[in-house]
């Protein structure tokens, strides 16, 4: 008898963890499935949000194609060129094209070919004197400094004598042992 009961027993433990297992599956499958229609209800919303923003985009763009455009005047000319003003009168302006100009009118007159002083040609511009022929010698040495007229030329700054002593920097230091 005592094993009877005990078999019932195992039978019937047997029974409840078969219970709790398919108890476990379904609770699983359920909570999957509830997972599952969260997010197609998190879809469903973004879906409709998209869509009704398409919507408001297209009668904005309906709304944008019945209104006419005004092209500004200058819509034709290229778009590197700086804005003319509205309401100006269209005169020419260049492209960069190449083109023939027409000699000017008036002459100008020619430049004289020697000072009267130095007798350095003027196209030269500022020659030094060392390079004129029959330049006086004194001229010489002020070309070398600097050949720049007496009123700017300015004197010499003092430089101070260095005091104390200067050490020379080390090579290098070493503290490991050889």
């Amino acid at each position: 008898m005592l094993q009877t009961v005990r078999d019932d027993a195992a039978e019937l433990e047997k029974k409840a963890v078969a219970l709790d297992a398919k108890r476990h599956a379904v609770l699983n499958t359920v909570n999957r499935l509830l997972k599952f229609m969260s997010r197609v209800d998190q879809l469903t919303t973004r879906v409709e949000a998209l869509e009704a923003k398409r919507k408001a985009d297209e009668a904005d763009q309906r709304k944008l194609d019945e209104e006419p455009l005004t092209l500004p005047p200058d819509f034709d000319r290229p778009q590197d060129l700086p804005p003319s003003k509205i309401g100006d009168d269209e005169t020419h302006t260049p492209g960069g094209e190449l083109h023939d100009l027409p000699p000017k009118d008036e002459e100008l007159p020619e430049p004289p070919l020697e000072t009267e002083a130095d007798k350095v040609p003027l196209s030269y511009g500022n020659v030094p004197m060392s390079y004129v022929k029959g330049a006086p010698k004194d001229t010489m040495s002020r070309d070398q400094a600097g050949d720049l007229p007496e009123a700017l030329v300015e004197e010499p700054l003092e430089v101070p004598e260095p005091k104390g002593s200067v050490y020379p920097q080390p090579v290098s230091i070493s503290l490991n042992k050889a």
